[in-house]
């Protein structure tokens, strides 16, 4: 009985970390400990340990051994573009091809790590953190429009004379993708009789106060497709998301034209672009890890930039590099060539796969999923999305959502089946 307690104890309390850790990590690491920024990273190191000995017990679904194939396809294409071109150090390879296996070992790890957890018992008090957090964000947010307590950042902007909301941390957006966890995490628990509607709408609120484009559209693809779910108790599919695309793309029509059409130096059409001129001229493999649209090919500057005429472009140039990691998919191609862009399509495939196996009686658990897949999908137009840190935490509740519909009356001892 004491090692059912203690290994029940540590899945839940994973949870809280990754919630708390998530919460808390951008705000520490600006303000008291940059090492706090690597919590994303500790947690895909865990979930990945945990990948490797499901593997060693042999317990492994078909559906796992597809989804490694594909993240080995990936990483091969990213080795072997490195080795072949051989463009920058080996630190930052590593460091470029870490950040990209992140979300598929969260993923794995954690499909793996929940696959027996029946959250029925920690369901409120895990509604009671979230309720917490989200008190306290409210109150800021209150407290900020009246006595304007946060000062203004390079990252904030204003809209009808409102300032767009931060808070605590350094840049809208994460404020954003912070309280749509805490969102889709109030849903999931809706089918466990935690009741939150007061809650949600204040996450809302907030989400609409940061003026982000693609959080607010990413409601509205919720809301819409909840309506789906929920009144017509039918599923998400991919026909239904594209049949939502031409109105996601009125809604974010300025953004777009900014970003791909009326300005033909703007970072993002340019990086797309030259993503394409890369491919062709290396096919069927990329330029290499850290050498293109990623973090790691700031410091120090990838020759690529300068091969392919970019080097000049402002964002882009080694003096205004902000915009260099600001794709996802262009990332990709350009790095690891059109085979490894193929695979990570079917990667992302292999998710939508598994999010519809919920059942329809859960379909509270089908939205909270939904909602957390659409916003990276979304933001990975304009973002490196399944590399940033929030694709980690939003991955390991992704997991919790995912397995928890297939927990039907287990006996307590089962959660040590992984022991």
């Amino acid at each position: 009985m004491k090692k059912f307690k203690l290994c029940i104890n540590i899945k839940y309390l994973l949870l809280v970390i990754a919630l708390y850790g998530f919460v808390l990590e951008n705000f520490v690491e600006l303000n008291f400990a940059g090492w706090f920024g690597y919590i994303d990273e500790v947690m895909a190191l865990v979930f990945g340990i945990i990948f490797l000995y499901y593997l060693r017990t042999g317990k492994c679904r078909e559906y796992y051994i597809k989804v490694g194939l594909l993240v080995l396809v990936i990483t091969l294409s990213a080795i072997l573009s490195t080795v072949c071109n051989n463009y920058q150090p080996i630190y930052n390879c590593m460091l470029d091809l870490y950040a990209n296996v992140k979300f598929p070992m969260i993923l794995l790890g954690g499909l793996y790590f929940y696959s027996n957890f029946n959250l029925e018992k920690y369901a409120r008090k895990l509604g009671n953190h979230v309720k917490f957090i989200t008190i306290v964000f409210f109150a800021l947010t209150i407290i900020d429009l009246f006595l304007d307590i946060f000062p203004d950042s390079q990252y904030q902007f204003y809209k009808h004379g409102m300032k767009s909301l931060r808070l605590i941390y350094g840049h809208p957006a994460t404020l954003s993708v912070v309280c749509l966890l805490l969102l889709s995490i109030l849903i999931f628990l809706k089918s466990y009789g935690v009741k939150s509607t007061i809650y949600e709408m204040a996450l809302i609120l907030m989400m609409v106060m940061t003026f982000r484009a693609k959080i607010i559209g990413t409601l509205f693809i919720i809301f819409v497709l909840s309506l789906v779910v929920i009144v017509f108790n039918k599923k998400i599919t991919i026909t239904k998301m594209l049949v939502l695309l031409p109105f996601l793309a009125i809604f974010a029509w300025n953004e777009i034209q900014s970003y791909y059409i009326t300005n033909q130096q703007a970072s993002r059409l340019v990086l797309t672009l030259t993503s394409l001129d890369i491919a062709k001229d290396k096919f069927p493999l990329g330029a290499g890890l850290a050498t293109f649209g990623s973090a790691f090919s700031i410091t120090p500057y990838s020759p690529i930039y300068s091969l392919y005429g970019i080097s000049n472009i402002w964002g882009l140039s080694e003096n205004t590099a902000h915009d260099i990691s600001d794709t996802f998919w262009p990332m990709i191609l350009g790095e690891f060539g059109i085979v490894a862009l193929i695979a990570y399509i079917g990667f992302v495939y292999c998710i939508y796969k598994e999010i519809q196996t919920i059942k329809m009686t859960d379909n509270y658990k089908y939205i909270a999923c939904w909602s957390l897949l659409i916003y990276i999908l979304v933001a990975s137009t304009s973002e490196s999305a399944f590399v940033n840190a929030y694709s980690v935490f939003y991955g390991i509740f992704m997991t919790l959502f995912i397995n928890s519909s297939k927990i039907k009356n287990r006996r307590f001892e089962n959660e040590c089946d992984y022991s």
